[in-house]
């Protein structure tokens, strides 16, 4: 097996006006069962995750995919492609849709877990929050548009400044 990945760093903060899409974004790329990244064919899994610090302007971008040592340049090229593409297409209004939903009950599981909840509150005693800051995510989320998720894309995500990795057997890549 092999690992490719690739990312970048982004001047953002969780409380950015962006950050809602980027949220929905990421989720739409390699966050959701239903993902363009997963549609792929050519890695056992892949997905996408979006960070961003609450305190600096200071977050990530990140793409992956786990594959056979032979595909990790062809699944770098189609996660190249697709991220390239939501960048200048964005998403449908569908894959919108299923994201929100997929993503509504993700959260739900979530607040579910222990250790999830224990853990934010006790981040929001540090940064001064309360479960407020998620219910007012959630609902900017669920007004996300289409054109929204193109203009954060578009101001964040620079294809061709992703760093690339490819970790694994690099004899068996031919």
């Amino acid at each position: 097996m092999a690992f490719v990945i690739m990312g970048s760093t982004l001047p953002v903060r969780d409380d950015d006006p962006t950050y809602p899409a980027l949220t929905m974004l990421s989720y739409v790329l390699g966050g959701s069962p239903t993902s363009r990244l997963s549609r792929e064919g050519l890695s056992y899994g892949a997905g996408s995750r979006i960070f961003a610090h609450p305190i600096d302007v200071s977050g990530h971008f990140l793409a992956w995919a786990i594959c056979a040592p032979q595909n990790m340049d062809k699944s770098l090229a189609a996660m190249q492609e697709e991220i390239r593409k939501l960048v200048e297409d964005g998403v449908t209004d569908k894959e919108l849709d299923d994201a929100k939903k997929s993503y509504a009950k993700n959260w739900e599981s979530r607040l579910a877990d222990d250790d999830f909840v224990s853990g934010e509150l006790a981040q929001g005693l540090f940064l001064g929050r309360t479960f407020t800051y998620w219910a007012d995510l959630d609902d900017k989320i669920g007004k996300l548009t289409t054109a929204d998720i193109k203009v954060a894309a578009q101001k964040f995500i620079k294809p061709d400044r992703l760093v690339l990795v490819r970790a694994g057997d690099l004899a068996k890549r031919k």
